[in-house]
C-alpha cells in the first residue's frame, strides 16, 4: 500500500511520552504530521524528543509539559498549540492513569470500589475523562471554521470496562467510549469525525505495573497503535466516524468495516417520545 502523507497536519496527542503515546507520536511525525506532544513527565518528553531527532523528524515534534489533571492547564492547551504549531487538524485523547493510583501492586492486592481513596478517584476521572472532554470541546471550536478535523479517543475493551477490582478505570473509559458516539453524532455534517481506538487487550505499558502477574511478552505490544492512528489521520479516513478500531486486529483493507463506537446494538433501546420502540 502507498505511504501515507500527513505533511503539515497539526495533531495534539496527550500522554505522548508513554508507551502507546511514544509509538503514535513517532509514527505521526514520520508520516509528516506536526505533533504537539502533551505529557506531564519532562524526562520522558526529553527522551521522546531525542528519539524523534534520531529519526530525523525533530522539527515535527513540539513537546509540551502539561498536567491535564489541572483544568486550567487543559483549557490552555489548544490556544498554545495554535500559537506554536498552527491550525489544529486533530486531537488524540490518550492521557490516562489506571488503578496504580490506588495501590501500586493492585494486580496482586486488588482495591475494591469501597476501598478507593476519593482524592485519587477524582484525579483518575479528571485525567481520563474530564481532560478529554475539555480538550475535545476546545479542539472542536478550533476546527469548526475549517470544516474538517479528527478526534480519536483511546478507550479500552468492553470486558475491561466491566472488570471487577478495576471499576474506576473501567468506568472512566466507558464514559469516554460513550462520549465518542455522542460527539460523533453531534458533529455529523461538520467535517469533524470522532472515533475510538483501543489496543485490544492488556498492553505492555506503564499502566500495568511490574508487579502484575501477567507476562510482558504475552501482552499486546504498543507498536500495534502506529498503523491505525496514521491511517485515521489520513485522507483515506475522510468521513470515517463513530467507529471503534481495534489496533491489534488492524487491517487497512477492512478498516471501513469497523463496528460502531459504544456497542449500540447491546441491550434494549429506550422508548423516546414519538418512537415506535415498545
Amino acid at each position: 500500500m502507498t505511504a501515507i502523507d500527513l505533511a503539515g497536519r497539526v495533531v495534539i496527542l496527550t500522554g505522548a511520552a508513554g508507551g502507546m503515546g511514544r509509538v503514535m507520536a513517532l509514527a505521526l511525525a514520520a508520516a509528516g504530521a506536526r505533533v504537539a506532544a502533551i505529557d506531564n513527565h519532562p524526562g520522558r518528553l526529553a527522551d521522546l524528543s531525542h528519539q524523534c531527532a534520531r529519526a530525523g523528524h525533530a522539527s515535527r515534534l513540539f513537546p509540551m509539559q502539561v498536567d491535564v489533571a489541572d483544568r486550567v492547564a487543559s483549557e490552555a492547551v489548544v490556544p498554545r498549540v495554535q500559537a506554536e504549531c498552527g491550525d489544529i487538524f486533530a486531537l488524540i485523547n490518550l492521557a490516562g492513569i489506571g488503578p496504580t493510583i490506588f495501590r501500586e501492586d493492585y494486580g496482586r492486592a486488588p482495591v475494591r470500589f469501597w476501598e478507593c481513596d476519593m482524592t485519587a478517584w477524582q484525579t483518575l476521572m479528571d485525567i481520563n475523562i474530564r481532560a478529554a472532554w475539555i480538550l475535545a470541546g476546545a479542539a472542536t471550536r478550533a476546527m469548526l471554521p475549517a470544516g474538517r478535523g479528527r478526534i480519536v479517543n483511546i478507550t479500552t475493551s468492553f470486558d475491561t470496562m466491566l472488570q471487577k477490582n478495576n471499576s474506576a478505570y473501567g468506568q472512566s473509559k466507558a464514559a469516554l467510549e460513550a462520549a465518542t458516539s455522542s460527539w460523533a453524532k453531534e458533529l455529523d455534517g461538520t467535517g469533524i469525525t470522532v472515533n475510538a481506538l483501543a489496543p485490544g487487550g492488556p498492553t505492555n505499558t506503564g499502566l500495568i505495573p511490574p508487579s502484575s502477574p501477567m507476562k510482558r511478552e504475552a501482552m499486546i505490544q504498543p507498536e500495534v497503535m502506529a498503523k491505525p492512528i496514521v491511517w485515521m489521520m489520513s485522507d483515506a479516513a475522510e468521513g470515517f466516524s463513530n467507529r471503534r478500531v481495534i489496533a491489534s486486529l488492524w487491517d487497512e483493507a477492512t478498516a471501513w468495516d469497523a463496528p460502531p463506537a459504544a456497542w449500540p446494538g447491546f441491550g434494549t433501546q429506550s422508548r423516546q417520545p414519538g418512537s415506535s420502540i415498545r
